[in-house]
């Protein structure tokens, strides 16, 4: 799944890691869960610092979520980060520990001032570009304010649940039940958005 150009990449890219980082799986009988599982024991591979962690809740769709130091970073992905959402993944292990792109200072003060309760998901499609941009930026705002948790879901995966949320395109972001953004933008007005409901 992963080349050994992308296993070295991969491995000059964690060599900063000082963190423990764990990928904590749910068990899942999805036919995709194998697959799951190959590509995150692969990029685990390509650094001491990173450990595949299997948890025995059972879902639907397989799902994993990232933990720095043993510790829950808010980032989370219902599906397998293929496609553009595998830089996404990469960028979150990175945010997580501190490193990738990062804000300016006022910025990331912004992102910290967010309070309350801020549960976020976001319908993609692997092909989307667009849907990657949106997933970083809401990634790192998780990784930077543990107030934020954030959810990237395959919209493939869970269709039926999609149709129900009346997710019509991708990027859809939702916060709890609420749509708050259909469609391209960038971390800044996403920032935005969140200023408005948890400042």
């Amino acid at each position: 799944m992963i080349d050994n150009a992308m296993k070295t990449q991969l491995k000059d890219y964690f060599k900063s890691l000082d963190d423990s980082i764990s990928l904590v799986v749910k068990a899942s009988e999805n036919a995709k869960q194998d697959e799951l599982l190959e590509m995150l024991d692969q990029v685990a591979s390509c650094s001491e610092k990173i450990d595949v962690v299997k948890d025995n809740e059972l879902v639907d769709v397989p799902s994993f979520s990232i933990k720095k130091n043993n510790e829950e970073t808010g980032i989370s992905f219902c599906g397998i980060p293929g496609g553009h959402e595998f830089n996404s993944f990469i960028l979150a292990i990175l945010n997580s520990a501190g490193f990738g792109k990062m804000p300016d200072e006022e910025i990331k003060e912004r992102i910290v001032a967010l309070k309350g309760n801020i549960n976020l998901n976001t319908y993609v499609t692997l092909s989307c570009p667009n849907c990657a941009d949106v997933v970083q930026s809401l990634n790192l705002f998780a990784a930077l304010n543990p107030a934020i948790s954030h959810t990237m879901i395959d919209g493939a995966l869970v269709i039926e649940q999609a149709k129900a949320l009346n997710v019509e395109a991708v990027p859809t972001v939702f916060s709890g039940k609420d749509i708050i953004r259909v469609g391209k933008t960038d971390l800044l007005h996403l920032l935005e958005i969140l200023e408005e409901n948890f400042k």
